[in-house]
């Protein structure tokens, strides 16, 4: 938990990277002051965690019930994705795949839209090959246990080319 014992109330963690610098970046949600609502939300410790900053003034700060779940350390910095909702993110949206590039750690840029991205969630991302690798998934609207898996590769993280989908998958706790 980012601080105190109510994971809603102040916020989760989902992953922690450490940059070639020695910096750590963790990722996850956290309510910002204005609101209740959490928000997608990204730290920084340069005490190899004794204390934790949060990053604030980010584009998805604006956006209620975002989620980074996953970040990496890369060659020319970090990459973090997850997923931010649509502008109706009351409504029945599940949100879109979303990811941010870092030189540095404290300063963020949103990565062009994500093609594939409606509905869905972008839940890890690895470096790989001569980029970067990310997966993540959506459910099917018509099927409620069944997952349509969804794979994308980046060079640089700034921009992302979905891989061509394979098959289903089906859930068999479903």
């Amino acid at each position: 938990h980012a601080a105190g014992s109510s994971a809603y109330s102040n916020g989760w963690v989902k992953a922690v990277a450490r940059g070639s610098s020695g910096l750590l970046v963790a990722v996850g949600a956290a309510p910002l002051v204005t609101t209740g609502y959490p928000r997608a939300a990204i730290w920084t410790s340069g005490d190899d965690g004794a204390t934790w900053t949060r990053v604030t003034g980010l584009s998805s700060d604006t956006i209620p019930l975002g989620e980074w779940h996953d970040v990496t350390a890369s060659g020319s910095g970090f990459v973090v994705v997850g997923n931010l909702p649509a502008k109706d993110a009351y409504g029945d949206t599940n949100g879109h795949a979303a990811a941010m590039v870092s030189t540095d750690g404290t300063h963020w840029t949103r990565s062009s839209p994500v093609g594939g991205a409606n509905w869905t969630f972008m839940g890890g991302v690895v470096a790989g090959g001569p980029g970067l690798i990310a997966w993540g998934g959506t459910a099917n609207s018509s099927d409620a246990i069944t997952l349509v898996a969804k794979v994308w590769t980046s060079t640089d993280g700034k921009a992302w080319t979905l891989v061509p989908q394979a098959r289903d998958w089906h859930n068999p706790d479903g």
